[in-house]
């Protein structure tokens, strides 16, 4: 499964002539790689490349500026050896030498609407690239053993389906001890949030994404089950919403029978540890809402192009410490636990509370916030409850694994 659908190629001076392309094709459900901001630790070089490696079709914007840009021709020419490269014409332009003989759809006109004929047949040209590329590439997740074995800490990999194909992304985490819960001083702490704890978490898997509505979905074909509300959003890259809690521990049974391994919904602890990922901060990336102005997640008022709107397409923002993404905002998702009004008495090793603890099972608990709420139930440590059985378009989940 690769990470972008689209790694989208421009000079820098035609960003914003862009930004209308970029939100056409994330309304159709597609993931764009068009952000150039650098994550700390990382070279351009570095960071272009993975983007590159982890992306299904290349589109290259050609304009006045991008024909002389070299970097620009530097990522069309990948493109362009693994055949999956889709040219498009801003402006009246020749493209430089050896890309004009590659045909080059024609947005010189284009309104920005998602209805035209021309940006239909750009959507085609694009579901044929990323179509063959599903059948030919070969993406980050490794196929591992179904019997459940042990995999390094930050390893990605995915288990195969008896009936096809690969089950979701899963990253390793490594066994820890953490400090659970906020203290009364952190900003925008709630009661229900401590007593803080140290609690120790054995090793388990964790879903890299929250799960989308293309893997949802062929759970729910394969089980007759109807397909939850999209609201016209998009599915494809899009996280699953419009889903109960019974809905998402049923999709752990099925991909459970079909893998061999353990799926199942996270317990609180696991996901803040997780969501931590060795930060004490508000967030992973520190106290702010933002890092130095970059956007880092999908909430109202997180400064996201979605935030107050709707859900963004999983992978839009910057990756964790245990390499997983979107554990902040976009969508709450649910855990195993039956609610507590708050941590006394809570075990110290991260099994999840159930009815025997005194907790209410017909209420479950939602870590991480969402697209539609303000930036302090987004923290690390935020957390809410919902009905088991509701569904709502700010509800989703991302599945854990057992490790044996």
């Amino acid at each position: 499964m690769v990470r972008h659908d689209i790694f989208l190629s421009y000079a820098s001076e035609d960003r914003e002539r862009v930004r209308h392309l970029v939100n056409a094709l994330q309304a159709a459900g597609l993931n764009v790689f068009w952000d150039r901001k650098i994550p700390p630790g990382l070279t351009r070089d570095r960071f272009i490349e993975s983007a590159l490696l982890d992306s299904g079709a290349v589109i290259v914007i050609w304009t006045e500026h991008s024909i002389t840009s070299d970097f620009v021709k530097e990522e069309a020419n990948h493109g362009k050896e693994k055949d999956i490269l889709i040219p498009i014409l801003f402006d009246r332009v020749q493209p430089p030498l050896g890309y004009d003989r590659v045909q080059a759809a024609d947005l010189v006109d284009w309104d920005g609407k998602s209805d035209t004929p021309m940006f239909q047949s750009l959507l085609a040209d694009i579901d044929r690239v990323l179509g063959s590329e599903t059948q030919s590439s070969i993406g980050p997740c490794v196929v591992g053993d179904k019997a459940g074995s042990s995999f390094a800490p930050e390893h990605v990999f995915c288990d195969a389906l008896k009936s096809g194909g690969d089950g979701p992304e899963m990253v390793s985490i490594p066994a820890g001890k953490f400090v659970m819960g906020s203290a009364d001083s952190e900003s925008g702490h709630y009661d229900d949030e401590g007593p803080v704890r140290g609690v120790s978490v054995a090793a388990f898997a964790l879903g890299r994404y929250a799960v989308t509505f293309a893997e949802y979905d062929r759970f729910a074909q394969a089980t007759a089950r109807e397909l939850p509300d999209d609201e016209g959003w998009g599915r494809s890259t899009r996280p699953v919403i419009n889903v109960s809690w019974e809905d998402t521990t049923a999709y752990a049974r099925w991909l459970s029978e079909e893998t061999g391994a353990t799926y199942r919904l996270p317990s609180e602890a696991e996901w803040e540890y997780a969501a931590r990922s060795g930060s004490t901060a508000r967030y992973w990336w520190g106290d702010a809402i933002s890092r130095e102005n970059e956007v880092m997640a999908n909430c109202a008022g997180c400064g996201s192009e979605w935030g107050g709107e709707q859900t963004a397409p999983v992978g839009s923002f910057a990756v964790n410490g245990f390499g997983l993404y979107d554990l902040h905002g976009n969508v709450w998702e649910w855990t195993q636990d039956c609610w507590h009004k708050n941590y006394r008495d809570a075990p110290l090793d991260a099994r999840p509370r159930e009815a025997a603890a005194g907790g209410d099972c017909s209420r479950r608990v939602v870590r991480g916030g969402s697209w539609s709420i303000g930036p302090k139930w987004v923290r690390s440590a935020g957390r809410n409850w919902d009905s088991a059985d509701v569904v709502s378009i700010g509800l989703g989940f991302r599945l854990a694994r057992t490790i044996k």
